[in-house]
C-alpha cells in the first residue's frame, strides 16, 4: 500500500482511535473545572497537512507555509462549556499538543539549541502516519543488524555458524573478482543495447549479491564487516523502500529521514543501555557480573562460544590447557589464562553492535541535511566538511588507540563506510551525472583554483599509496587492450586503425601521458615527506609513546600521591613539546596512574575529580611553555613567520578572532578544537596575549574529563565488572567529542572570514614577512629549475626512486600488516606480563624491517635535500654578484668610465644561466 505525500492531519487521523477513550476521558473525576474549562479553550488554530509541491508540513510554526484555520464566530473562538463530555478526543490531543504551554515552548527551545549546536538534525515536520511510516521504514535495516550480528539478538549463533562455513568466502570473492575482470575485459561500460544493459545489470546486481553474501560468512573472520554492510546497505533499502512505498521524489523523501534517523539512533541507544546494565546476561553459565556489562569474562564466555581462536602466541603456557576439538578448557578464564582472548575482536563487536549502529543513524540522520544542497557554490563546500570531517574521525581514531588498537581498526573502518554511505545518498538524491555536475566538478574546481600549489602533494600520497594499484591498473589496461586488438569481443565496435599500435587502452594512454608531465623532483619529496609523517604518527605515537607510559606506569604504582603527580606533570610537559603527540594519551595514563595513587587516601570519586584538576593544569602549563617558550621565542624570526602563513587569510582571521577581548565560541573553537602544540605555538608567534589564551581553553575539559573516565575505568574493571563497559562507553563519547570539534572550529573560522572581511582588509599586514615572500619567490623560481626532473643526474634520479620504493614498502608493512610488525600492545597492558618484560619485542622481524627501511628512505631525502638546497644558495649568491657587478658596471658607464667591460659583462639572464650551469 503506497503512502501519499497528502496525509490528513495527524490529529484528525488519530481522532477515531481517541474516539473509543473518550467514555473513560469523560470519567476522570478528578480533573478540576478550571483545567478542563483551559483545555476546552484550547481549541487548535491550525492543523497540518503535507502538500507535494512544497515537499513540506503546513501547519503552526511552519515558516510561509499554508495554514488552514477554523473559521471563529464573532471574531472568537468557540468556547467549550466546561464539561468533559463536550471536549473531542481530537480537542483535548490538541490542546496537549499545543505550543502555548510553556513546557513545550522549553523544550522546542532546546531544540533549537541543539539544532543550532550541531546535536540535532534540522528536522521538517511530518504527520504522525507518514512519520511512523518513514520510521518503519528506516528501523527495519538496523533491526536486522542487532538481531543478526548482536549478542541481543542471535549474534554469537551467526559468528558460531560464520565460523563453520569461512571457507565459503573465498568462494564468493572469487567468484565477484571473477566476474568484475571479464565486466572490465569485454569493455561492459560499452554496451548499448537494451539486451546488453539488462544483461549488464544482471551481472552487477550478482556482484553486489556475492560480496554481501562474502561479508555475512566473514563475520568471524572481519568482526567489524557486518557494520560496514549495514552502513552501505541501508541506503540501498531506503531507495528502494521508497519506491515501493512513497511517490514523492527521493529527494523530498531524504528530507523526511532526519527526524526518525535521530529518534531511531535515541531509542537504539537506550535500549542497549538497559540491556547492558539491567538485562539477563547471555552467557550460558557463571555470573559475568550486573546485566550484561562489558568484563573479561563476557569477553571469554564470547570468544568461546563464537570458536574465537585463542591468543597462544602471547601466553603460549595457556595452550596445554586447551581442547580445541571440543573447545574446552580444564581451568577457569576467570582465574587462570583470563587474557588469553584479548585479540578476539569478534567478541567485542557482537556486544557493541548495537551502538555501532546508533552512532551510524545519528551520523546519517545528519548528513541527510547536508545531502540535499540545491545551490551549487555550496556542494563543494559540504563535500568540503564531510572530507575534513573523514580525516579527523581518523586522528579522533589514533587517539583513541591508546585504550585498544584492535577497536581503532574497526572505528576506521566504519568512518569509511559511513563516508561512502553518504556518497551512495547524494548519488541518489541527486543523480549520478547530477552529482558529478554537483559535487564533484564543481569541489575540483574549486581544490584546482585555491589549492593549486598543494596538487604535487596530492599526487606524492597517491604515488606512496597506490603504485601496487597503479602497476596492477596497467596490467588489466594491456589484457584489455589485447582482447579488442584480437577482436573476439563481439559486443563493442572494432578497435580504431589509429589504437592498434598502442599497447595500454586510450583511456590508460592518455592518463600515463599526462602523469609524465608532473613535475616529478617535487612529487617524489612530498611522497617521500607524507611517508615520514604517516610513520611518525603510526609508530612513534601509537607504539613506543605508549610503551613509554605503561612503563610509567608501572615504576609510579608504589609511590604516594604527591610524587605520582610530581612525574606525571613533569612527563605530561616534556610530551606536550613534541608536535605529534596529542593530550589524549596523557590524559588516558593520568586516569589510570593518578586515580590508582590517590585511591586509597581520596577515594574513587574525588580522586577521578582530582585527576581531572591535575590535567587541566598540566594543558595550562603546556600551552603557557608552548605559547611563550617556544612560540614566543620564534616570533621575531622572519622566516618562521613566513612559514606560518602569516600574511594568509586563515591566519590573519585567527589572529584578529582571538585578539578580541571576550569568551567568544569561535575563540573557544580554535583553542580546543585545534590540535595541542601548533595551536598554542602559533599563539606565541601571533604575539597574542597569554591569560586570555589560557582562559580560551578551560573548556578542554570536555575533552579531559571523557578521556580521564575512560583510563580509571580501565583500572577500576579488576574490581568493577561494570567498568569496563564505561570505558568504553566514555571512550566513544570522548571519540564523538574530538570528532566534533574540528567541524566546529572550521565552521567558525569560515564564518568569521565573511563577517570579519572589512576588518581584515584594514587589518595591516607583516611587512617584514611581505618582504621575504618576495624575495623567497626568486629562490624558489631557482630550486624548482635546478631540481627539475630534466635536470637532475643519473645518480639523484634513482636516489629519489630508490627512497621511494623503501618509503612505500615500509608504509605498506606498518598500515598494511600490523600484526606482521608488532604484538599486540595498548596502555592498558603491562610490559612484564604482555611483553615478557623486554619492551623491544614489541617490534616482531618485519617490523624492524620497516623501520630500517623508513630510516634509509628518510636520510636519502636528507641527502637530496641538503645537496639541492646547498646548489640553489650557490646560484642564489650567483645572481646577487652577478647584479651587484651589473650595477657597478651601469654606475661606470654613467660615468664615463670603463664602458667596454659594461659591455662584456652580458645581462641577468645570462647570469641565471651561468649560475644554472
Amino acid at each position: 500500500m503506497e503512502l501519499s505525500e497528502k496525509g490528513s492531519a495527524p490529529i484528525d487521523e488519530t481522532a477515531s482511535t481517541l474516539s473509543r477513550l473518550t467514555p473513560s476521558i469523560s470519567s476522570i473525576s478528578n480533573v478540576s473545572s478550571e483545567t478542563s474549562q483551559s483545555l476546552a479553550n484550547a481549541v487548535p488554530s491550525s492543523s497540518y497537512s503535507y502538500t507535494s509541491n512544497s515537499s513540506s508540513l503546513s501547519g503552526a510554526g511552519g515558516g510561509g507555509e499554508q495554514v488552514k484555520s477554523k473559521k471563529k464566530k464573532n471574531g472568537k473562538r468557540p468556547v467549550s462549556t466546561g464539561s468533559h463530555s463536550t471536549l473531542s478526543p481530537a480537542h483535548l490531543l490538541h490542546s496537549i499538543m499545543s505550543t502555548e504551554g510553556k513546557a513545550v515552548k522549553h523544550v522546542m527551545s532546546l531544540g533549537q539549541q541543539g539544532v543550532s549546536a550541531g546535536i540535532l538534525p534540522p528536522m521538517k515536520r511530518l504527520s504522525w502516519s507518514l512519520f511512523m511510516a518513514v520510521f518503519a521504514l528506516c528501523a527495519l535495516p538496523p533491526l536486522v543488524a542487532v538481531l543478526c550480528f548482536s549478542s541481543m539478538g542471535w549474534g554469537l549463533e551467526v559468528y558460531r555458524a560464520t565460523k563453520l562455513t569461512e571457507y565459503m568466502v573465498s568462494i564468493y570473492v572469487d567468484i565477484a573478482l571473477l566476474l568484475i575482470f571479464l565486466m572490465f575485459v569485454l569493455d561492459a561500460h560499452l554496451w548499448k543495447t537494451p539486451k546488453q544493459i539488462l544483461f549488464k545489470r544482471l551481472v552487477y546486481s550478482t556482484i553486489l549479491f556475492l560480496f554481501a553474501l562474502s561479508v555475512a560468512f566473514s563475520a568471524g573472520q572481519h568482526p567489524y564487516g557486518p557494520i560496514c554492510m549495514h552502513a552501505l546497505g541501508t541506503p540501498v533499502w531506503l531507495f528502494i523502500g521508497k519506491h515501493v512505498l512513497f511517490k514523492a521524489s527521493f529527494k523530498d523523501f531524504v528530507s523526511w529521514l532526519p527526524g526518525p534517523l535521530f529518534l531511531l539512533s535515541i531509542v537504539q541507544f537506550t535500549h542497549w543501555l538497559i540491556w547492558t546494565l539491567g538485562g539477563k546476561s547471555k552467557v550460558e553459565d557463571g555470573d559475568a557480573g550486573p546485566g550484561n556489562a562489558w568484563s573479561i569474562t563476557i569477553r571469554n564466555r564470547y570468544a568461546q562460544q563464537i570458536y574465537c581462536p585463542p591468543n597462544f602466541e602471547e601466553y603460549p603456557h595457556c595452550e596445554s590447557l586447551y581442547d580445541p576439538e571440543t573447545n574446552e578448557w580444564q581451568v577457569d578464564l576467570a582465574v587462570t589464562c583470563k587474557e588469553v582472548y584479548d585479540t578476539c575482536l569478534d567478541a567485542f563487536m557482537i556486544w557493541s553492535m548495537p551502538l555501532f549502529v546508533s552512532l551510524y543513524m545519528f551520523f546519517l540522520s545528519h548528513m541527510s541535511v547536508y545531502v540535499r544542497i540545491d545551490e551549487l557554490d555550496a556542494a563543494p563546500q559540504g563535500f568540503q566538511r564531510l572530507v575534513v570531517m573523514l580525516v579527523f574521525g581518523l586522528w579522533c581514531a589514533a587517539s583513541m588507540s591508546a585504550s585498544n588498537a584492535a577497536v581503532t581498526n574497526a572505528f576506521i573502518a566504519f568512518l569509511l563506510f559511513c563516508g561512502l554511505s553518504t556518497a551512495v545518498v547524494f548519488i541518489f538524491v541527486h543523480s549520478r551525472k547530477s552529482a558529478e555536475a554537483r559535487l564533484l566538478t564543481p569541489f575540483l574546481t574549486q581544490m584546482k583554483k585555491y589549492f593549486h600549489k598543494y596538487g604535487d602533494w596530492v599526487r606524492g600520497f597517491a604515488i606512496l599509496l597506490c603504485i601496487p594499484v597503479l602497476l596492477f591498473y596497467a596490467l588489466l589496461s594491456f589484457i584489455s587492450q589485447s582482447v579488442r586488438k584480437s577482436g573476439l569481443n563481439k559486443l563493442v565496435p572494432p578497435l580504431p586503425e589509429e589504437d592498434r599500435t598502442l599497447w595500454l587502452t586510450r583511456t590508460c594512454h592518455n592518463q600515463f601521458q599526462e602523469v609524465k608531465k608532473w613535475k616529478w623532483t617535487s612529487v617524489l619529496q612530498k611522497s617521500l615527506i607524507i611517508g615520514l609523517v604517516i610513520q611518525t604518527m603510526t609508530v612513534l605515537i601509537t607504539k613506543f609513546t605508549y610503551l613509554f607510559l605503561a612503563w610509567l606506569k608501572v615504576e609510579v604504582r608504589s609511590m604516594n600521591l604527591m610524587s605520582v603527580t610530581v612525574i606525571m606533570v613533569i612527563v605530561g610537559i616534556l610530551l606536550f613539546l613534541f608536535p605529534p603527540i596529542p593530550g589524549v594519551p596523557i590524559y588516558f595514563t593520568s586516569g589510570i596512574i593518578l586515580v590508582a595513587a590517590g585511591e586509597k587516601t581520596l577515594g574513587t570519586p574525588l580522586a577521578i575529580a582530582y585527576t581531572c584538576g591535575v590535567n587541566l593544569v598540566l594543558k595550562l602549563l603546556a600551552c603557557s611553555v608552548q605559547q611563550k617558550c617556544i612560540g614566543g621565542s620564534l616570533q621575531k624570526n622572519v622566516k618562521i613567520r613566513q612559514a606560518v602563513g602569516m600574511n594568509t587569510t586563515l591566519i590573519r582571521t585567527m589572529k584578529l578572532v582571538l585578539s578580541k577581548p571576550g569568551f567568544s565560541a569561535v575563540k573557544v573553537a580554535i583553542l580546543v578544537g585545534g590540535p595541542d602544540w601548533p595551536t598554542s605555538v602559533l599563539c606565541g608567534i601571533l604575539g597574542l596575549p597569554l591569560i586570555p589564551m589560557l582562559i580560551g581553553t578551560l573548556p578542554v575539559l570536555i575533552i579531559i574529563v571523557p578521556t580521564v573516565l575512560s583510563g580509571s575505568f580501565v583500572y577500576l574493571a579488576e574490581d568493577y565488572t561494570w567498568a569496563g563497559t564505561a570505558s568504553a562507553i566514555s571512550m566513544s563519547l570522548n571519540g564523538l567529542i574530538i570528532m566534533a570539534l574540528p567541524a566546529v572550529t572550521m565552521f567558525h573560522i569560515e564564518k568569521a572570514m565573511e563577517e570579519e572581511k572589512d576588518a581584515l582588509d584594514k587589518m595591516p599586514y607583516d611587512e617584514e614577512v611581505k618582504k621575504a615572500d618576495e624575495s623567497e619567490a626568486q629562490r624558489v623560481i631557482m630550486y624548482r629549475e635546478i631540481t627539475s626532473w630534466k635536470h637532475l643526474g643519473i645518480g639523484w634520479k634513482m636516489l629519489m626512486i630508490v627512497a621511494n620504493i623503501a618509503m612505500t614498502f615500509s608504509c605498506y608493512l606498518v598500515m598494511g600488516a600490523s600484526s606482521l610488525c608488532f604484538r599486540k600492545f595498548t596502555m592498558k597492558d603491562s610490559i612484564k606480563e604482555d611483553l615478557d618484560n623486554r619492551a623491544m619485542s614489541l617490534i616482531k622481524f618485519w617490523g624492524w624491517t620497516a623501520i630500517a627501511a623508513f630510516a634509509f628512505a628518510t636520510v636519502l631525502l636528507y641527502i637530496f635535500d641538503k645537496w639541492s638546497n646547498n646548489k640553489t644558495d650557490k646560484a642564489m649568491a650567483s645572481i646577487d654578484f652577478g647584479k651587484h657587478r651589473m650595477e657597478k658596471n651601469a654606475s661606470r658607464r654613467m660615468e664615463g668610465e670603463d664602458e667596454e667591460e659594461g659591455r662584456g659583462s652580458g645581462g641577468e639572464g645570462a647570469v641565471i644561466h651561468n649560475a644554472l650551469r
